[in-house]
């Protein structure tokens, strides 16, 4: 990709950013804890952030069309609470919190598939303008932690795109519920709270994990100084209160699913 359509590319970006619409996530707003290493690659000249995930728990019961493996990052741009035949019991990007994931989890059709219990890390897609800037921003996320990463390469010569996919390789996808499993109450619950324990454990470790990449970045990347703009609480409140009013005029309550939050226009992930 040559500079033009770069800068091209990062103008809509930041466009969408600045917009007041819903993007094409479901929440239809970036998570909060992305907002400083977007803020802070956007600010710079050769990268650009495409999507990010600031790490979710979630339950999914299996359906006739799809399971637990099709069930995680490939899910944007699904239905609000079905992807693939099956369904969204719970989802939460913050710390699990189990009295509402055991109300969701009693909410399931025993007679169905099989309900999951998964844990989905910490997740960053960033453009780059040319292979030699993905590879020094690579260098920094392997540096962080960030062992599940690497660029993907798309287009054709002379025009490639560089997109750079930062993971970590923890995750967690577990069966708490479904016709083959005879639990008992008192079983499933232990069952479940020793799980999210876990969970828990791996969020924090997680976003802990996301700190030091942006450390990393910053020691890695030269970027001028900033233009006056909005704060970053100010961007945030703005962009979730349009994807709530959006929600709202839907018809639609609070969705119970979540995919990698997208800033750009792509509303797919780079993994299926």
């Amino acid at each position: 990709m040559d500079d033009a359509s770069f800068d091209t590319r990062k103008a809509a970006i930041l466009k969408a950013l600045a917009d007041a619409a819903p993007d094409r996530s479901v929440k239809g707003f970036v998570d909060a804890r992305c907002l400083p290493v977007i803020e802070f690659l956007t600010g710079t000249e050769d990268f650009v952030t495409t999507s990010s995930c600031s790490g979710r728990v979630a339950l999914w019961q299996d359906g006739a069309g799809g399971d637990a493996e099709e069930a995680g990052e490939a899910d944007a741009g699904a239905d609000r609470k079905k992807s693939k035949g099956g369904g969204w019991l719970y989802v939460s990007h913050d710390l699990p919190n189990e009295q509402d994931l055991s109300a969701a989890l009693a909410t399931a059709d025993k007679t169905k598939g099989t309900v999951w219990l998964k844990f989905e890390p910490y997740l960053l897609h960033v453009q780059a303008r040319s292979l030699s800037a993905s590879k020094e921003l690579l260098k920094a996320g392997l540096a962080a932690g960030f062992r599940n990463s690497g660029i993907v390469i798309g287009g054709t010569e002379p025009n490639f795109s560089y997109i750079v996919a930062f993971r970590l390789t923890s995750r967690l996808d577990a069966p708490v519920s479904g016709p083959a499993f005879d639990f008992s109450d008192d079983q499933r619950r232990g069952l479940v709270s020793f799980l999210l324990a876990k969970t828990a454990a791996q969020m924090q470790a997680s976003w802990e994990r996301a700190d030091l990449l942006l450390e990393h970045f910053k020691a890695a990347v030269d970027r001028p100084a900033p233009a006056a703009q909005e704060s970053r609480q100010e961007r945030w409140a703005r962009m979730r209160a349009a994807g709530l009013e959006a929600q709202a005029t839907s018809g639609d309550a609070e969705p119970p699913a979540a995919e990698p939050e997208g800033e750009g226009t792509e509303g797919s992930s780079l993994f299926d």
